[in-house]
């Protein structure tokens, strides 16, 4: 009996322990025939219940337009990259990376250890880079056969299967490429090829011609991993070595051990020619770095590994991820001090590169080039990448060093910012000194005539303080010549014209309101008006002098009528009017212009000056509601204002909750093309009504007003490791903001609108700062 019993207690336990394995408030639920629009169903809610910890991208496209995602995991500067499905029949792969991803995003939010790891502490040292569905076509393909495909392809298809309606073997793209066949690692040695293109083993016309292929070459140089896994199914081995020798091989060796120690997977040791073109065996021979291809789960033949092998293959694989980013953290402290001497030396090299194009000798030579612009930007990410790995260094003297030569490149680039600046205000400048000599060359004077020549004066005025800022006597002379000067002779030549005109006008006024008597003494003194003596001023000469001829001809006449005998008529007496004393006002003073922002109001001077600016506008009922929540179109929208961008011929944001009949569609559209957002908005949302975080206004201010920093904070207490931290960093050093008084910055904290505007009126006016 008693024995019984312990058999229905280890039946039920089991049972229990099997429906708990995967929690109901999981997101991925790993055992299913796991498809590409479930797993990009479940990235994107991934991303909103995680938002601070795990963000994505689309880093490619496949070969039939299908997106290749990529999901990043943490918060640390050095990365790791885990991928899977590269073979469409191996797509338990992708269940794994997904499970993984969520799991360990779990295990942070709870702070809790995961095989010994403490995860909140991997992950914050540590970015963990996913790409789950490498081939999303031949996936698509395997699981679904050819319904997902257009009807012209099927007979291709049907034909690089052999004939066979049956696509459970297939392990290529839909175009017949086996995409880890695809790598630049030995490939023209690449044995048992078809030699066309076939549901397994082509290796392509040539390396990485496969699109999928190729998006994760690109991808891999840019996030730059300390190790990588290519998950692959199936056979319960790992494949770790392609051609390393020395401490290299030892140390590869050694890691390869620990992974299979975990997983129980059998490592194999290839001979002196493995055949290469895999992902592990390009990264391997291209970085000198780790890479690993565990092959999961027990063999099942020509076909994909049945759901029932996942829970053998997670209890396997489970802790691998964070092995794979503890030890990546190290090495990448281990190179810390190279990479941050290779990144500041390439900060160096752009800097003096961006110095061809502001120290300039010639004033046809002065205009903001494409060229130009990618290398400032070159120039700004390179001190960037170089100043977050500085940062990371022990303070001493290798540390100090490079700070040093940092600074350097900062103010190179600093100088550019004060040359792009003064050739972005003489552009503008020259645009509207085009318009008004266009208005002359009509030989046109009139109410648009003068407001060209007031915008000419105003850009003018704007443009010499731009210059003025522009370090070196050279620089701000050829640009004067090449913007001032223009403008200069051409007010010089249209002024006294549109003076006179002026004058003639009130000269005809006058003559109406205040009789010819007035009218001639003023007519007297818009003669003595000099025009120029231009050929291009000789018809506009002409009309005022014609124009000054008549007002002449009517004040003689008006005087002539006055000298006639009238006898007047007797005036009445009419008694003075008495003075009415003044009503109370019903408002008490409010300089601000909104109802709601009245005298005495602490931010009252930033909104005036932004109103004044026509930077904020407010609502339509005169309030500017300073205590609601400034939303991300709001921001947009003032960011725009601020900068007068250019809202025309802006690249469609594709945004799905952006509609383009939006009041401030085009000023989003601007700020998301000069990438001023680009930080915090991912995927296919924008979030227009989301309120801004201070982390995000940080970053906008920053980016927009192209500040900089290399210096650390000691007295923030709330921004270590935070994705906003060197942006929060640069307010501080720029006295933009101070924290708050428990030295806390509350980066996720929702900003207010009056906050905003203190904060941007900061920015541009520095007398605002405390």
């Amino acid at each position: 009996m008693n024995g019984k019993r312990l058999a229905l207690f280890i039946i039920l336990l089991s049972l229990f322990s099997f429906s708990t394995s995967i929690e109901a408030s999981t997101i991925v639920n790993p055992k299913q025939k796991y498809s590409y629009s479930q797993m990009e169903k479940d990235i994107k809610n991934l991303a909103k219940k995680y938002p601070d910890l795990i963000q994505y991208e689309v880093i490619g496209k496949s070969e039939y337009g299908r997106n290749i995602y990529a999901v990043a995991l943490g918060k640390g500067n050095s990365t790791v990259f885990i991928n899977g499905s590269h073979h469409a029949r191996e797509w338990l792969s992708t269940n794994l990376n997904m499970h993984m991803l969520e799991q360990y995003a779990r295990a942070y939010k709870s702070n809790s250890t995961m095989g010994g790891y403490r995860v909140r502490t991997v992950l914050n040292e540590t970015t963990m880079w996913f790409v789950p569905m490498v081939n999303p076509d031949g996936v698509q393909l395997q699981q679904f056969g050819l319904s997902a495909f257009p009807s012209k392809d099927h007979a291709s298809i049907i034909q690089m299967n052999d004939g066979s309606r049956d696509f459970k073997r297939w392990k290529a793209n839909a175009k017949g490429v086996d995409l880890n066949r695809q790598y630049d690692a030995d490939w023209r040695n690449i044995k048992n090829d078809p030699g066309k293109p076939k549901f397994a083993n082509y290796k392509g016309t040539r390396p990485h011609s496969a699109s999928e292929t190729k998006a994760i070459v690109d991808f891999t140089y840019r996030i730059d991993p300390e190790m990588t896994v290519s998950y692959h199914s199936s056979g319960e081995i790992l494949f770790w070595n392609f051609h390393q020798t020395g401490s290299r091989y030892n140390r590869d060796l050694a890691y390869a051990k620990q992974i299979g120690k975990l997983t129980g997977y059998r490592l194999i040791y290839p001979g002196p020619n493995p055949s290469g073109g895999g992902m592990t065996d390009w990264f391997i021979q291209e970085f000198k770095r780790p890479g690993f291809t565990p092959e999961l789960g027990r063999y099942p033949g020509q076909t994909n590994l049945p759901i029932s092998e996942f829970d053998r293959v997670w209890k396997q694989n489970r802790y691998v991820g964070l092995y794979v980013a503890y030890e990546g953290h190290k090495l990448y402290l281990n190179r810390l001090s190279t990479v941050a001497e290779n990144e500041v030396s390439k900060a160096e090299r752009e800097a003096n590169r961006l110095t061809e194009f502001y120290i300039i000798t010639s004033p046809k030579n002065v205009r903001l080039t494409p060229e130009f612009e990618r290398q400032y930007d070159k120039t700004r990410d390179a001190i960037s990448n170089a100043a977050s790995t500085v940062r990371q260094l022990p303070n001493n003297a290798v540390k100090r060093n490079l700070q040093q030569r940092l600074e350097r490149t900062i103010e190179l680039r600093r100088r550019a910012t004060l040359v792009m600046r003064a050739m972005n205000r003489g552009e503008l400048l020259t645009e509207r000194n085009v318009e008004l000599n266009q208005s002359i060359d009509k030989n046109t004077l009139n109410d648009k005539t003068i407001a060209a020549l007031e915008s000419v004066k105003h850009e003018l005025q704007r443009t010499e303080a731009a210059i003025e800022n522009v370090v070196g006597v050279g620089n701000r002379r050829v640009i004067s010549q090449a913007y001032a000067v223009p403008a200069k002779e051409t007010i010089a030549l249209i002024d006294g014209a549109v003076t006179k005109y002026l004058a003639l006008n009130e000269v005809e006024i006058t003559l109406t309101k205040d009789g010819p008597e007035k009218a001639s003494t003023q007519l007297k003194k818009a003669a003595s008006i000099q025009i120029s003596n231009s050929s291009r001023m000789k018809e506009i000469a002409k009309q005022l002098t014609q124009r000054e001829n008549e007002l002449h001809a009517k004040i003689e006449k008006a005087q002539s009528n006055n000298t006639k005998e009238e006898t007047p008529a007797k005036q009445e007496e009419v008694p003075p009017k008495q003075e009415e004393k003044p009503k109370e006002l019903d408002n008490p003073s409010n300089k601000s212009g909104f109802t709601d922002v009245r005298d005495g109001h602490p931010s009252i001077e930033e909104i005036v000056w932004l109103s004044n600016r026509n930077i904020i506008n407010g609502y339509s009922d005169g309030t500017f509601k300073p205590s609601n929540h400034i939303t991300r179109r709001q921001a947009a929208l003032m960011i725009a204002r601020a900068f007068e961008l250019d809202l025309e011929k802006r690249p469609n944001t594709n945004f799905t909750d952006v509609a383009t009949t939006l009041n401030g569609y085009e000023e989003i559209a601007a700020v998301i093309d000069e990438g001023l957002f680009a930080e915090f908005v991912k995927g296919d949302q924008f979030g227009p009504n989301q309120p801004l975080t201070r982390a995000e206004m940080a970053t906008i201010l920053t980016n927009a007003y192209q500040l900089s920093s290399t210096s650390t904070l000691s007295h923030i207490t709330d921004i270590q490791s935070h994705w906003a931290e060197a942006h929060i960093t640069t307010l501080v050093e720029h006295n933009i903001t101070t924290g708050f008084t428990d030295h806390t910055f509350r980066p996720e904290s929702p900003l207010t609108r009056a906050h905003f505007s203190v904060f941007m009126a900061r920015t541009e006016e520095p007398t605002f700062r405390p």
